[in-house]
């Protein structure tokens, strides 16, 4: 895009020479390299603001990827299935993973789909 901006003044000067004796012409021409000019030095303040947006969400992406996809361990993997056991509804056969906690601490909890007491025996 510079090359553009150096293409115009360069076209502007010669304009600028013959200027007395087209002058219509160098009115209009001067006039449409002026509002280019403009619009290139806009359109690159909003590339540069574009590029710096992409980048921040870039390295957002990356680090969600990072928190979501960290390596899990089979040991982790197993502490995690030891606190949690299956429980099979007797009413409608939904199965569900409970933690061993609130089995232990409740008396009633309800199944999400019929709405029994998965604890009931």
């Amino acid at each position: 895009m510079d090359n553009i901006n150096e293409k115009i003044k360069t076209l502007y000067k010669i304009l600028e020479n013959h200027k007395d004796e087209n002058t219509e012409v160098f009115k209009a021409a001067a006039e449409v390299m002026e509002i280019l000019s403009k619009e290139i030095s806009e359109l690159k303040r909003a590339i540069d603001s574009i590029k710096e947006t992409v980048n921040f969400l870039n390295d957002d992406v990356s680090e969600l990827q990072d928190q979501l996809f960290e390596e899990v361990s089979i040991e982790d993997l197993e502490d995690i299935s030891d606190n949690y056991d299956e429980i099979e509804c007797k009413n409608c056969g939904k199965k569900l993973y409970l933690e061993m906690s609130a089995i232990k601490n409740n008396d009633v909890i309800k199944c999400p789909d019929c709405g029994a007491n998965l604890l009931e025996k």
